[in-house]
């Protein structure tokens, strides 16, 4: 976080003068929930104007409108001006530019560890979302969820996305204490594909804006994961125009049944004990397996 002082009165020429210290985000991560919100919704609009680059400073300042006018607010120059105006217009011009560019970092490859959204409401029951960098998603959930979301990039079909969103987001498990040792470090009830459609149908009911905000934040996310697991998701895997470029296809709920297999033998019964494990642990052992493959294939 950056750290920005203001000095002001709150009443100019009666108040005595305070000082104000807002934070301001340095990167995605750093994003509350109403700021990642914000920006998604820039995004999705596709150009953004300089009005828009305000509107955003604004949310990640966090500071009292007034404030902010009074700081940034820019007026036209008029012929009428003192210097002393001119000057003033023009230091609130380099202030606003200033703060602007501070929020630079979204013209970068959107790249994310946090989960922006770590808790939703539908009317009044709240749902959780994994933990930063899916750190407790089980390999069963996330083939469900990553087969979902592949399905939407390619059918923008609303159901698809709210499934994708139940099989991530879910109401806290009964027991819940997280300073018990018997804590197993996921306050979410336990993933049960059974029920998904059931709830997708609540999910659906939650305002749009918050689930593309999970949407993208799952985007963000996921291009982590395939910097840290780059032999099994290939970065482009989210984008279909560029898996149509390089004629691949993209990957589906059966793939993923199929690395199961290979874990498993081809055992059936095993397929279980692979699904409930971690999907860090799944991942970084199926990365090792393709690099240590590819080592015997050049040595042959």
């Amino acid at each position: 976080m950056t750290e920005l002082t203001f000095n002001y009165r709150p009443v100019p020429e009666i108040s005595k003068e305070k000082t104000l210290v807002a934070k301001h985000p340095d990167g995605f991560n750093e994003l509350n929930s109403p700021q990642w919100i914000h920006l998604v919704k820039l995004y999705r609009k596709g150009k953004i104007t300089f009005q828009d680059r305000v509107l955003f400073a604004f949310a990640l300042l966090s500071i009292p409108g007034d404030l902010f006018v009074r700081t940034f607010d820019v007026e036209p120059a008029k012929l009428t001006d003192t210097d002393a105006e001119l000057d003033e217009k023009f230091q609130r011009l380099e202030n606003l530019n200033a703060v602007i560019k501070l929020s630079d970092f979204i013209k970068n490859d959107l790249i994310i560890e946090n989960n922006l959204m770590p808790k939703v409401k539908v009317k009044s029951k709240k749902y959780y979302g994994p933990g930063d960098k899916f750190r407790n998603m089980t390999f069963a959930e996330f083939i469900f969820v990553d087969s979902y979301f592949l399905a939407y990039q390619a059918n923008k079909d609303e159901n698809t996305l709210n499934k994708m969103i139940a099989a991530m987001y879910r109401p806290q498990r009964k027991g819940y204490k997280p300073h018990s040792s018997a804590y197993g470090g996921d306050r979410r009830e336990v993933f049960n594909e059974h029920i998904l459609s059931y709830r997708a149908e609540e999910i659906g009911k939650m305002d749009l804006d918050y689930r593309m905000a999970i949407f993208w934040n799952y985007i963000g996310i996921r291009r982590w994961l395939c910097t840290q697991y780059p032999n099994v998701l290939p970065i482009h895997e989210d984008d279909p125009e560029a898996v149509k470029r390089n004629k691949k296809k993209l990957r589906t709920h059966n793939n993923w049944l199929k690395v199961v297999r290979s874990f498993t033998g081809g055992n059936p019964t095993e397929d279980d004990k692979v699904g409930k494990a971690l999907l860090h642990a799944i991942l970084d052992e199926m990365d090792q397996r393709i690099v240590e493959s590819r080592k015997s294939k050049r040595k042959k």
